[in-house]
């Protein structure tokens, strides 16, 4: 055997479990520990668990994420330090999963006892306020990562129909305390010195807390997806049991090669001198070649020492520096430091890039993952994480893998670390269904289908007589309290559930297929295609989509203009904001249309597109962020203007001044123009564009393209900071997404309201909201050339000092007078043009609605869902 296995070093002990369909891989634990259903909840981060999905007592029967070990998610990255017990004497009440907690009749259903209620509201606050702080308080966490959805306390009051939906609910408080530990726990470890910039009553409750904990749960690793983000050095120095699936792509993939198991087992059997015998299924024909390939690797997938360079060339302080931290990663910019500098010239190799501008202004980019080769032999053979004097390798990945690791389909340059590609993730991906060789033709199923008839939880009763306590954390995502219809075949828990007894059939089966045709069954078989029904076949003319298009193009022309009266900046648009935002169209005028350009229109192939022609054509629509996704649109620094008036523009209890009634029109008008330069100039005015329609209109008179960028930019202080957007909370389907609002009042003043006096009623500079939706004939949901026209000519009126204050009849009267002339469009579409819209929209098999959902699940054009 090559004398290269001795200079392995490996982290851990492997155990390995070998199951029909998959090989587990363990290190330093026991891979019983698996949980039987987890190769099928591989790709659900959401199984859609029904009532009927849970014990008595609240726990998760097929996989539980609280006790079991789970696959590594991105948006969790905390999970795998959720504690699996407890040093009390008294097992706290949260890790009780499998005990059932009291309850009590009120109100003609079930709830939690009022003892145990206080009992949980406490400990939920206290972890959750922990939580809180270190996210809002220290600069240091990644402004990327996610925290655990946080238990709103309220919900702990809630009346339920039946004692095992209250069991259900206590299951999830519970989970949500057993998660905001799981997230200290991993806070602590990553940094040395948590303890900054919290106070001590924070620090004393967070160390008690987990003072406390014992054992974690650990996580499961897709080798081939997540290679390039986890951080095994980290689980193993913390006894985190680490676990990955041994596929037959990664057997073949040399990266993983230090994570053969037939190599490490070999390693300790050599070591200990015991006697060692491999299963078929994982054995080695060339152990010698693995452990040569293995040596040369670190513990993240990297080849060490292999790069070589033809010299260094000087850096200077005008330099622009940046760091590659790991293979495949985005590059991170760092300031010039001598000190900083010669550290990283002393372990790392660099290139300097002349990006076009003169000899002074130059690029240096150091590869941390390239280190210089040390001249100690016996140090060179023991590396696998860091070099003396280097900073911790595993630090620096759990901190920064937020904002500088690659990302599903965005790809980077090995050598600069640009963005090198694009990729669109596949709508079409396989369903559940399908990934398990199965057909069912009944797939599709409606959203109230879906969802429960007699267990929806918008129908349970709430006291209305218990207090809130969670109002400090409205910026945090929630946990959803939603249950799917046990017979729901969308449902993959439920499906799972049901057709287990076929899959074991189906397994049998294919096993004696296998045995007759003499062939060997085994784990690390290359993947085939699945055997199932055919789909329905459509030629490309005839299928749905394709048809609803061609008629939708054909009849549905008459709803919408081809021409904009104006060009909206679309280079302005963030990216990133479009990326995680969500779309909130309330009005069937706007999604009709929105839809119809989606479809029908060949320009129209991004969402950038899309959005930008409804802000020309002025519709009304909204942008919203996900509680997770609002920290990273905070801004770094907020002039004192903004933060001068935000500190009373967004308290509570401000009273927006209205317009004074002036002597003449002149005066009134500058009043006016005063005014809108105080409003408009607030950090949420661009949320005045969104409102669509006369509001948008009016706006960009006033201030050109500058609400229109900043709309496009993402969201203002309102939300990112002070938390006073508008949040989706209160709706059947709530979202929890927030998005700028401006208020009546300021709709008010931006259309020139002035309040009567001495008995006279109000007036306005321009039509009131109310009037302009319900009596104008010439506003259909859409701006137009003769709407354009005529409001031209009343905010002339208004820079002249010669406009007229009018009454809301007066306003109709004029409505009437305007709604004739040479621009008159030739068609007016009615309510039934966009209802037959949505409706066809719908037969065709398309997305029932656009309302609430993420941008970046949108395609151009739509596709008919599976």
């Amino acid at each position: 055997m090559d004398h290269s296995i001795h200079h392995l070093n490996p982290l851990a002990t492997t155990t390995v479990r070998i199951d029909p369909d998959a090989i587990w891989v363990g290190l330093n634990s026991d891979t019983a520990l698996i949980p039987d259903a987890a190769l099928v909840f591989r790709d659900l981060p959401d199984p859609c668990w029904s009532v009927d999905d849970f014990s008595d007592s609240g726990r998760i029967l097929p996989i539980d994420n609280a006790r079991d070990p789970d696959w590594y998610r991105e948006d969790e990255q905390w999970a795998a330090w959720t504690p699996t017990a407890f040093l009390s004497n008294q097992r706290p009440w949260y890790d009780q999963l499998e005990t059932a907690v009291p309850v009590e009749e009120r109100l003609g259903g079930w709830s939690m006892a009022e003892h145990q209620r206080e009992v949980c509201n406490t400990d939920l606050i206290r972890t959750q306020s922990c939580v809180r702080f270190i996210v809002e308080f220290n600069e240091r966490f990644p402004r990327r990562a996610k925290v655990p959805a946080f238990y709103p306390s309220d919900r702990l009051a809630k009346v339920y129909p039946t004692t095992k939906m209250v069991q259900i609910n206590a299951a999830k408080a519970k989970r949500s305390v057993l998660h905001a530990l799981a997230f200290l726990s991993w806070w602590t470890t990553v940094m040395a010195d948590w303890e900054t910039n919290l106070t001590d009553t924070v620090v004393e409750i967070i160390t008690s807390l987990l003072s406390t904990t014992k054992g974690k749960r650990g996580v499961i690793c897709d080798l081939e997806r997540d290679w390039s983000v986890i951080n095994i050095p980290l689980y193993i120095q913390n006894n985190i049991p680490f676990f990955y699936l041994w596929t037959f792509e990664a057997k073949v993939d040399q990266r993983f090669s230090r994570l053969n198991p037939t190599l490490n087992l070999t390693y300790w059997a050599v070591r200990q001198g015991t006697a060692l015998t491999l299963a078929p299924d994982i054995n080695e024909e060339d152990i010698s070649k693995i452990a040569h390939q293995s040596t040369r690797l670190d513990h993240f997938f990297q080849v060490i020492f292999g790069h070589r360079s033809a010299g260094d060339d000087r850096i200077i302080p005008t330099y622009s520096l940046f760091i590659i931290d790991f293979e495949g990663w985005k590059r991170r910019p760092i300031c010039y430091d001598e000190a900083v500098l010669s550290t990283l010239v002393k372990l790392y190799h660099y290139v300097i890039f002349d990006e076009g501008r003169n000899d002074k202004y130059k690029t240096v980019v150091f590869w941390r993952w390239r280190k210089r080769e040390p001249n100690d032999d016996y140090l060179k053979r023991q590396y696998k994480v860091s070099l003396p004097g280097e900073d911790q390798a595993g630090t620096i990945r759990e901190l920064y893998k937020f904002d500088y690791a690659p990302k599903p389909g965005i790809s980077y340059n090995i050598e600069t670390a640009l963005i090198s590609g694009r990729k669109k993730a596949d709508p079409a991906t396989p369903s559940l269904l399908q990934r398990m060789d199965i057909h069912v033709a009944t797939v599709n199923k409606t959203l109230q289908e879906r969802l429960t008839d007699d267990l929806q939880t918008t129908d349970m009763l709430v006291d209305v007589s218990s207090d809130s306590t969670d109002d400090g954390f409205t910026g945090f995502p929630e946990v959803p309290d939603i249950l799917y219809h046990p017979r729901a075949v969308n449902s993959p828990a439920a499906w799972i559930r049901r057709n287990e007894e076929l899959l074991v059939k189906a397994r049998r089966h294919t096993a004696e297929l296998r045995a007759t045709r003499g062939e060997h069954m085994s784990a690390l078989r290359r993947s085939q295609s699945p055997t199932r029904l055919a789909d329905p076949y459509f030629a490309p003319h005839e299928r749905p989509e394709v048809m609803f298009r061609r008629l939708l193009k054909d009849e549905s022309a008459k709803i919408t203009y081809t021409e904009s009266t104006w060009c909206a900046p679309h280079y302005a648009w963030n990216s990133d904001f479009l990326e995680a935002a969500f779309i909130f169209v309330p009005d069937i005028k706007s999604e009709a249309r929105m839809r119809y350009w989606a479809n029908c229109w060949d320009k129209i192939g991004t969402a950038q597109r899309l959005l930008t022609t409804a802000i020309e054509h002025g519709l009304r629509f909204y942008l919203a962020l996900p509680p997770d996704r609002v920290r990273q649109f905070r801004p770094l620094v907020v002039d004192n203007l903004d933060r001068s008036s935000a500190s009373s523009l967004y308290a509570a209890g401000f009273q927006e001044q209205t317009l004074s009634p002036a002597d003449n029109a002149a005066t009134f008008c500058a009043s006016y123009l005063a005014k809108m330069n105080d409003v408009l100039r607030r950090p949420h005015a661009r949320a005045f564009i969104a409102e669509g329609g006369q509001i948008s209109w009016v706006a960009r008179r006033w201030t050109g393209t500058r609400l229109v960028e900043e709309f496009m930019s993402g969201p203002s202080i309102q939300v990112t900071i002070h938390n006073r957007g508008f949040y989706d909370s209160a709706s059947d389907n709530s979202s929890y997404a927030a998005h700028d609002i401006v208020s009546e009042q300021e709709k008010d003043l931006l259309l020139g309201y002035s309040p009567g006096s001495n008995g006279c009623l109000g007036r306005w500079l321009f039509p009131p909201m109310d009037i302009f939706n319900d009596n104008f004939e010439l506003w259909t949901g859409e701006w137009n050339a003769a709407l354009d026209h005529i409001y031209g000519r009343l905010a002339d009126d208004i820079t002249r000092g010669r406009a007229k204050l009018r009454t809301r009849e007066k306003w109709k009267c004029w409505m009437r007078n305007n709604e004739r002339g040479q621009r008159r469009p030739s068609y007016l579409p009615s309510s039934s043009d966009f209802n037959n819209v949505m409706e066809g929209i719908t037969r065709a098999g398309l997305q029932p609605t656009w309302h609430k959902k993420q941008l970046d699940d949108i395609d151009f054009p739509e596709r008919r869902m599976e």
